[in-house]
């Protein structure tokens, strides 16, 4: 597990709540003070959902190596969706961000997109909770915790201490 992985999953819900803020403040930031053409500018426009996404993609793949395998759910649409939802991302930037942002193939784009993200906290969602719960999950825990996921910076405080007591309680375990 390389270290962006292992600092999802460990790290506190302020860290990880500053990293995201952070890039979501100083990108459009950095980007005005290093002058940038703005062809290079837009690279900086969706490094915050990229790291929402890779946010999502660690706790994803870690949650499904735990789960029963009568409970787990598909990974690899999971993987092959990020891997879409983060490459449209960038083709909409940097082909249809602008006055093509309303044509039907940026539309398109935008709606893949937000299908992705949806879908990726929904794995995730339905994944924490069938770990955590050793069954399959109800809709009503399912659905709290795809809305604090998907709600993410407010979520973010509640979604990850529940990730630090599951993996800590894990790791007691595994001792």
């Amino acid at each position: 597990m390389n270290f962006m992985h292992s600092f999802f999953l460990t790290a506190k819900a302020w860290q990880v709540f500053v990293l995201f803020m952070g890039v979501t403040v100083l990108s459009p930031i950095l980007t005005v003070k290093m002058s940038l053409p703005f062809a290079l500018s837009k690279a900086f426009l969706p490094l915050n959902l990229l790291l929402i996404l890779f946010w999502l993609y660690s706790l994803g793949t870690k949650i499904y190596s735990l789960a029963p395998d009568a409970l787990s759910a598909k990974l690899g649409l999971f993987k092959a969706i990020i891997i879409l939802t983060s490459v449209c991302l960038y083709i909409f930037v940097f082909l249809y961000f602008g006055p093509e942002m309303t044509s039907v193939p940026g539309l398109l784009l935008v709606g893949f997109i937000n299908f992705g993200y949806i879908y990726s906290s929904f794995f995730v969602a339905k994944s924490l909770v069938n770990i955590e719960f050793a069954i399959a999950g109800n809709h009503n825990s399912v659905g709290r915790a795809l809305l604090l996921i998907w709600l993410f910076p407010i979520g973010i405080w509640f979604i990850q201490p529940r990730l630090q007591r599951f993996f800590s309680d894990l790791t007691k375990e595994q001792a």
